[in-house]
């Protein structure tokens, strides 16, 4: 007898658990046709692949997606959710929208525009006036009488922004680094550049309506700029070759002048070889390879008489002739070196 009870008492928690001795493979435990394999809740009869979605919170269909098919206005939010949708043709309202001041109830809280100033007896910042009061109700810190801040803003409602930090009194403080010289009221943002050697219009340059030729140097600088169309002339611009006062100083092409090989002409008039004093424009011309006349050529005009060192050409006509018999009276010698040019 005992056994037979034993017996009895395992089979009705068989029965009791739902155990099915003869169950092979995957479970179907709600019964709902779907084994816990491919069920996503097989807990629930109602949740199953292809059934069909309800708007109750829960992924009744199995695809992964919540209530599908009953956000008809695409906020992400629907009347099944938790808090719900409380107007799901009006995309801008849901759940933690910011709330407008339009007499509707954006967020869903219940509450028509609170925090917007809307109401006029609302206080919705809480600094003790209300909306029709304060000239800025969402700000704690602004309001009638409040302490004026560097900040931006007209903190005490009087209608002026920044009033106590503006000291030259041209409507810009020197908060936020906004006038560049709140000393001087001429200076702040947006005004008209003069030609003054400093920053007007607080745009971080200076006389910048008044270098033409963008080398750095305006005409209202003290030097100033001389040529303010060529930008290689300005005060302490290096001198150069052009007949042009480039550094501003009075005097043209004073540093490039010299006349280093002391024949009456320099590098800046067109004497070629500077360090020559037989080389300049109107030298005679002898035949030795160097243009002695700055006429561009070398030795032009002289063929045909030979050097009997070099083998250069002496040339032909009537000063090459003439320059011969000034060589020979002189010993015959046409060039620099040491022997005598005639044989």
């Amino acid at each position: 007898m005992p056994t037979l009870r034993v017996a009895l008492l395992f089979l009705s928690l068989l029965v009791l658990t739902g155990c099915d001795l003869f169950q092979v493979g995957p479970r179907d435990v709600d019964g709902d046709g779907w084994d816990e394999e491919l069920d996503c809740d097989d807990t629930d009869p109602g949740i199953y692949p292809e059934a069909g979605e309800a708007c109750d919170g829960a992924d009744n269909d199995c695809d992964g997606a919540i209530d599908e098919g009953y956000d008809a206005d695409g906020d992400g939010w629907t009347p099944c959710s938790e808090p719900s949708d409380c107007n799901d043709d009006d995309a801008t309202i849901f759940p933690g929208a910011e709330e407008l001041c339009d007499g509707i109830d954006s967020n869903c809280n219940g509450d028509d525009d609170e925090g917007t100033g809307c109401d006029p007896d609302e206080d919705a910042d809480g600094d003790g006036f209300t909306a029709d009061e304060d000239c800025d109700d969402s700000d704690p810190w602004t309001y009638p009488g409040a302490g004026e801040l560097c900040d931006g803003s007209d903190n005490d409602c009087d209608g002026s922004i920044d009033e106590d930090f503006d000291e030259d009194g041209d409507g810009y403080s020197s908060c936020d680094d906004v006038d560049c010289n709140d000393g001087n009221a001429g200076v702040y943002p947006g005004a008209t550049e003069l030609c003054n050697g400093q920053d007007d219009d607080c745009d971080g340059a200076i006389d910048e309506d008044f270098d033409a030729d963008l080398d750095g140097s305006s005409t209202c600088e003290d030097p100033a700029d001389c040529d303010d169309n060529d930008p290689t002339t300005y005060p302490g611009a290096p001198e150069l070759c052009d007949q042009t006062d480039n550094d501003c100083d009075g005097g043209v092409d004073e540093d490039t002048v010299d006349d280093n090989d002391g024949d009456g002409v320099s590098a800046c008039e067109g004497d070629c070889n500077d360090g020559n004093a037989g080389v300049y424009p109107g030298a005679v011309e002898i035949p030795n390879g160097i243009d002695d006349d700055c006429s561009g050529a070398a030795d032009d005009g002289y063929s045909g008489i030979l050097d009997a060192d070099l083998f250069e050409p002496v040339g032909t006509g009537s000063q090459p002739q003439q320059l011969l018999g000034e060589r020979l009276s002189s010993g015959g010698a046409f060039n620099a070196d040491p022997y005598s040019d005639f044989v």
